[in-house]
């Protein structure tokens, strides 16, 4: 074979591995070749999931350059077959996000998907920004980005000069509102769940903590109060707000979608993060997140009538068969 054949062939050979990956998904969890997942979002377009997540390097670090620069980007039907597509929204050096962007959330309104994302510069301070998209593949920051940062927030710690925390935002409207919620440090240095409303999307009011872990409360180490991938979802007249902290997934539940307590919820998912909803069938959530472990994605129910709440890990497929049809068009 010729040198000009043989190079056609690893080609192709190379990016049919890549674009139509191999493996016992449900069971062993999703990840796209080379790399894991972290930091997630799941939407639903056709007839199809499409998955949007930060793609950590195998051996990686999430603070090391080079790192975590764009979103990975991957969809299936089933999530037992997948399609993995070209990254998007590779970071630009020089700029606000320039130096890694992390925990895309992505919704639809008004005809347009939505993505709020992290962007770190390059000292490695957090702030949040939005891109669009007209069919989850072409994606345009927006020019006015970013869109909150918490510079002049009188609760926050923040410095663009330094390591600073305004990440994992997720966007739920609430009445005429949308309320974003990511997670930030107090100037006491307490990890809590923030919020900001808005009526467009575009500019944003400042709401504060809505939910505090002070420093040592719980009797914890040192620097193990940090809340993570928090999101919000309405559920039988409550709020219920999922973050991550210390040894797994947490639940709180409020009457008000502006305060959850200064205390740590009870576990619902250990050794799991960034709870998804994917879709809901007779009162059960189809749910799904990453491991802490494997750094793969993984899928599970939610049972809200049982007395002790806990999401149930599914690894075969005839488990989520019933929830599929009931959010794919």
């Amino acid at each position: 074979m010729k040198a000009s054949q043989l190079e056609t062939e690893f080609w192709r050979k190379a990016l049919a591995a890549y674009h139509h990956p191999e493996g016992d998904f449900l069971a062993e969890g999703y990840a796209p070749p080379g790399g894991k997942v972290a930091d997630f979002t799941i939407v639903s377009f056709g007839e199809r999931f499409h998955l949007f997540h930060i793609e950590r390097r195998i051996g990686g670090n999430c603070a090391w350059p080079g790192h975590e620069i764009y979103f990975g980007h991957s969809c299936t039907s089933d999530f037992v077959s997948w399609l993995c597509h070209e990254p998007v929204l590779l970071v630009e050096p020089g700029r606000w996000d320039g130096g890694h962007v992390y925990a895309p959330f992505v919704f639809e309104h008004n005809g347009l998907f939505n993505m709020f994302y992290t962007g770190l510069n390059a000292c490695n301070a957090q702030q949040i920004g939005l891109a669009t998209s007209p069919d989850l593949f072409r994606w345009t920051r927006h020019p006015n980005n970013p869109l909150i940062c918490p510079r002049d927030f009188d609760w926050a710690f923040w410095s663009e000069a330094e390591p600073c925390s305004c990440r994992d935002p997720h966007v739920v409207r609430i009445g005429e509102l949308f309320h974003l919620y990511y997670t930030a440090v107090t100037r006491s240095g307490d990890g809590c769940v923030a919020l900001a409303t808005s009526q467009n999307l575009l500019d944003w009011q400042d709401r504060g903590p809505v939910k505090t872990i002070v420093q040592d409360s719980n009797g914890l180490d040192e620097g193990s109060n940090h809340l993570e991938s928090a999101c919000v979802f309405e559920h039988q007249g409550e709020f219920a707000l999922f973050y991550n902290h210390m040894h797994g997934l947490r639940l709180d539940r409020s009457i008000s979608p502006c305060a959850f307590g200064d205390t740590a919820g009870q576990i619902v998912w250990a050794g799991a993060s960034g709870l998804e909803k994917v879709a809901e069938h007779d009162g059960d959530w189809l749910v799904a997140a990453f491991e802490n472990k494997t750094e793969r994605l993984i899928l599970g129910v939610l049972d809200w009538r049982l007395p002790d709440l806990a999401v149930r890990r599914v690894t075969e497929p005839s488990e989520i068969e019933r929830f599929l049809p009931s959010c794919l068009s």
